[in-house]
């Protein structure tokens, strides 16, 4: 069995999304490779501890805290992964500690030998460990995967690039952050953030191309919070000069005028 489908056996059985042929396919596997079982075995733990360390947090009455990782904690995680070395340490942080959370204690100093290809896979569930509680330190129900995934801020219409949108003529009370991305099956329209529209109301996202046809990409439902959503279109970004939102009744709500980039050679 090849590193990649192992790898993906174990992932869905620690997801619970296996199907019977698979779990077959991974009872076979268990029972050949030793390491594997207990490669799951201490994944599952993990999962575990995480679990009772969140739900003995929320009855102490104190929220995750909404702030995101530093900036450089994807790097140290990207740089891990290729090398196979332990992400270095974070600098101390002055995000406060749950109160039944264990109070760690100190590691021991990295080892100087060499990483083989087996300790590098063992090292798999520790570098998830360490990112995940990094990660629940920082702000308990950030993304990991679509933040490692994020895509930089670019120029207007260079591919991949997240480029930041200014919405105009907002009800007052509304604060939006977005911004569109350009690829080459189309237009992303990601809003970061949305709030003080009016709860319960549905809201559709249309984009507009310069003969002012409107091409819906996606719509969404207000809450009293804050909303997060990401929707696609196929119209390519030079096409495109404007986001709009508009309410159920069709009328805009907001427009973001998008400056016109030229088409791909």
């Amino acid at each position: 069995m090849g590193e990649d489908r192992r790898e993906e056996l174990l992932g869905a059985a620690l997801g619970g999304d296996l199907d019977p042929s698979e779990r077959a396919e991974l009872d076979a596997l268990l029972s050949a490779d030793p390491s594997a079982r207990e490669e799951l075995e201490r994944s599952r733990a993990l999962v575990r501890e995480l679990g009772a360390a969140r739900t003995a947090h929320g009855r102490h009455g104190s929220p995750w805290s909404d702030a995101a990782p530093p900036d450089s904690l994807r790097q140290r995680v990207v740089d891990a992964a290729r090398t196979g070395a332990p992400p270095p340490a974070p600098a101390p942080s002055s995000a406060p500690v749950p109160s039944s959370a264990p109070v760690p204690s100190s590691a021991p100093a990295p080892s100087s030998a060499p990483v083989l290809p087996r300790q590098r896979r063992a090292l798999a569930p520790a570098l998830a460990a360490c990112v995940v509680a990094l990660l629940l330190g920082a702000g308990g129900g950030f993304g990991l995967a679509r933040w490692l995934e994020r895509p930089e801020q670019g120029a207007p219409g260079v591919l991949g690039a997240s480029e930041p949108i200014a919405f105009a003529g907002e009800p007052e009370g509304v604060s939006v952050s977005a911004a569109v991305v350009a690829h080459t099956w189309g237009t992303e329209t990601a809003f970061d953030a949305v709030s003080g529209l009016t709860p319960g109301e549905t809201y559709r996202v249309v984009l507009v191309a310069e003969d002012g046809t409107q091409v819906p990409t996606g719509s969404f439902e207000a809450v009293a919070g804050v909303v997060e959503c990401r929707m696609t279109s196929a119209v390519m970004r030079p096409d495109v000069r404007a986001v709009s939102v508009l309410g159920a009744d069709g009328a805009e709500v907001m427009t973001a005028a998008l400056p016109p980039v030229a088409a791909p050679s």
